[in-house]
């Protein structure tokens, strides 16, 4: 049986210079109006993004699971274990 390779989900893909724009969110905004403003003939152009948990405190990502019993707890960072320990979770 012969193969054939078709294309589908065509679209293009645009990203933001990071050295120039600390608020990168705003940055694409801005390139997705200036899209909308001067080209024609497309389906549409809207800003996608990904989300992800970090502490707050040493950036790194979330972690933070507890034994059912409370007994075995581990963090991310010492910061965010005192934090949960402070507000009583931790009992």
């Amino acid at each position: 049986m012969a193969k054939a390779r078709v294309l589908g989900n065509y679209r293009i893909v645009v990203t933001p210079n990071i050295f120039i724009s600390i608020d990168i969110a705003r940055a694409c905004e801005r390139l997705r109006d200036a899209i909308r403003a001067h080209v024609v003939g497309f389906a549409s152009c809207e800003v996608h993004f990904d989300t992800a948990d970090v502490c707050s405190f040493c950036g790194k990502p979330w972690l933070l699971t507890t034994n059912v019993d409370g007994d075995d707890v581990e963090s991310c960072c010492e910061e965010n274990l005192k934090e949960f320990m402070a507000d009583g979770e931790g009992d």
